[in-house]
């Protein structure tokens, strides 16, 4: 009785802790590199990954119902994409940032999408899981493309470490520079938004 009562009262509590510290990671990231918070020209946490070796090709709709494919990416020289779910603390906290970073960016030819990841095809409640989200980024004051999750999209769930994940591409899909790990500001998302701009300038 004595060793069940000190695990609840000590041991318990300190496992939740380390489950809420653990944020919104899936799995542990196999090589993270950690930058100090004043370096905005890479942003705290990246993830050394080679995200699929191939630009990124998928078929889907967007919240409003409209059909979108990669073609989307030629309407801009470098596009961000973020990766998020709505249950995510760190996702919903950087939507207002993000927001901003998607009209800071226009004038520099960049644009912003995202994909959303629990609001998938496969699910019977895909509409209103629609909804939910469309009323978040409302009221986050974020206006742009969000994409319905689908399996055309299992390569990047495969491959990323956690959410949220954000990272760059050209016109072609292809990646460029590293993907980001966790929760970032607007000036963050702008200096790495420039680092992949002058990448594809070189």
């Amino acid at each position: 009785m004595e060793v069940n009562m000190k695990f609840e009262k000590i041991i318990l509590p300190v496992l939740m802790g380390l489950l809420i510290l653990a944020g919104c990671e899936k799995k542990v990231a196999a090589e993270t590199e950690t930058v100090p918070a004043e370096n905005t020209e890479i942003a705290a946490s990246v993830v050394k990954s080679s995200l699929f070796g191939a630009p990124i090709k998928f078929s889907t709709i967007d919240l409003d119902g409209n059909k979108q494919n990669e073609s989307i990416f030629k309407k801009a020289d470098i596009t961000m994409i973020n990766v998020w779910a709505t249950w995510c603390g760190p996702c919903r906290g950087e939507l207002p940032e993000i927001g901003e970073v998607a009209k800071s960016i226009k004038s520099k030819n960049g644009q912003v999408i995202s994909i959303i990841h629990d609001a998938h095809m496969n699910m019977d409640d895909v509409k209103e899981r629609q909804v939910l989200v469309k009323n978040m980024l409302n009221d986050a004051n974020c206006d742009y493309v969000t994409l319905v999750n689908n399996t055309s999209f299992d390569p990047i769930f495969q491959d990323i470490q956690g959410f949220p994940t954000t990272f760059f591409v050209d016109k072609d899909g292809n990646i460029i520079g590293e993907p980001l790990l966790g929760g970032r500001n607007k000036a963050q998302f702008e200096a790495a938004f420039e680092a992949a701009l002058k990448k594809i300038k070189k």
